[in-house]
């Protein structure tokens, strides 16, 4: 039997309620959708957090191989955002710092981060941004974005 066949488990609740904001979002025509939820009320507490985005919007425009985004095997990559801020997080092992270039994309719709000529991971941006800080020690990058806001005037 695993945790799936067992309706009172804190996954099925996890999965059920993501598979709930997927087809409402559908239903509505979104092409991204995003979550967190806490369950403390079992011997132990779980807390989780998903986003989920699909289409071309969401990777860039196809290539020959596939989208343009697609993960390579070799690495990790994570973000995840919390108001005005966004956090990537990237384990890239064998990439050399001098090599490596973190950049927005022309429309500022993504971040990229590629190594030489290759492109490791293209990001979708929620709003405008620009870099606060950006580290790589021992194979790990750590980038993060703070949103610009627009000033009274309008002009960002």
């Amino acid at each position: 039997m695993t945790p799936f066949d067992r309706e009172d488990t804190p996954i099925h609740d996890i999965i059920n309620q993501i598979f709930d904001a997927l087809e409402r979002a559908d239903r509505e025509g979104q092409s991204s959708v995003r979550g967190r939820g806490r369950d403390l009320d079992r011997p132990f507490g779980t807390e989780y957090e998903f986003a989920v985005d699909w289409g071309l919007d969401a990777v860039g425009p196809p290539t020959e191989n596939g989208p343009a985004s697609e993960e390579v095997d070799d690495y990790l990559i994570d973000s995840w955002q919390e108001d005005d801020r966004m956090q990537i997080v990237a384990d890239l092992p064998g990439v050399d710092d001098s090599d490596l270039t973190v950049q927005f994309t022309e429309d500022h719709r993504f971040l990229e981060i590629t190594t030489g000529e290759e492109e490791i991971k293209r990001i979708p941006l929620p709003w405008s941004a620009e870099i606060e800080t950006t580290r790589f020690n021992n194979g790990v990058l750590d980038v993060r974005l703070a949103e610009i806001r627009a000033t009274e005037g309008g002009n960002e």
